[in-house]
């Protein structure tokens, strides 16, 4: 459980992070 919860959180961050870049070029 303890390095699950980190992964989620880095997957959180990746999508909010691609979510960000796609929303920027358009």
């Amino acid at each position: 459980v303890r390095f699950i919860l980190p992964s989620l959180a880095f997957s959180l961050k990746s999508r909010i992070k691609h979510l960000k870049v796609t929303v920027g070029l358009r």
